[in-house]
């Protein structure tokens, strides 16, 4: 029985060592693209096109952050307008399949493949396209920084390199997609498709 345990984990530790190390090694050194954050932001960004605007039934006009087909994520200011204290959904067809409180100054998403990429800056969540359901993985990294400062200059990024194993049935997924960004209810890059 303790063969049994030890032959176990020296073939965890294994596994480990070969496949999850340098997925999570290879998401974080890819490149991406970016974006500055304007210092100021009163939303005129994201109306200098009526297709950045978008009206939800029962939530008003929000931010179309990203498209793929039937599938859209839209990002709604809080009352008196700004990001945090805001509200995410994914629509199918027009109808929400998911709803996501922010807490940050940043809604960040792409879709592809039937998979909504969704984060509130740092924090991901990886949906079903078709149902809004989170999607079970055994393991899944990516290189996404959100809101990041450099040489004293704020930026977002727009894409993601994302890598997953036992994603949503799958048993090995690597991604990279360009992202929308809403940072401080402005819309800095549009992830339509």
């Amino acid at each position: 029985m303790r063969r049994a345990i030890v032959v176990m984990a020296a073939a965890l530790v294994v596994v480990i060592g070969l496949v999850f190390v340098p997925i999570s090694v290879y998401a974080l050194v890819s490149p991406y693209s970016r974006v500055a954050v304007p210092a100021t932001c009163a939303g005129e960004a994201a109306q200098a096109t009526a297709s950045s605007r978008l009206a939800v039934e029962g939530l008003g006009e929000g931010i179309l952050v990203a498209r793929d087909g039937p599938t859209s994520v839209v990002a709604f200011s809080r009352p008196g307008g700004g990001t945090p204290g805001g509200t995410a959904v994914v629509l199918r067809d027009g109808a929400v399949i998911a709803r996501l409180p922010v807490a940050s100054r940043t809604v960040d998403a792409g879709i592809a493949d039937g998979i909504v990429y969704l984060f509130d800056d740092k924090i991901g969540f990886l949906l079903d396209a078709a149902t809004g359901v989170p999607l079970p993985r055994l393991f899944e990294s990516d290189n996404y920084r959100g809101l990041f400062t450099a040489d004293g200059v704020e930026f977002v990024q727009t894409s993601i390199e994302a890598t997953a194993v036992g994603l949503g049935g799958r048993p090995f997924m690597t991604r990279t997609l360009p992202f929308g960004a809403v940072v401080d209810g402005c819309l800095l890059a549009g992830g339509v498709t």
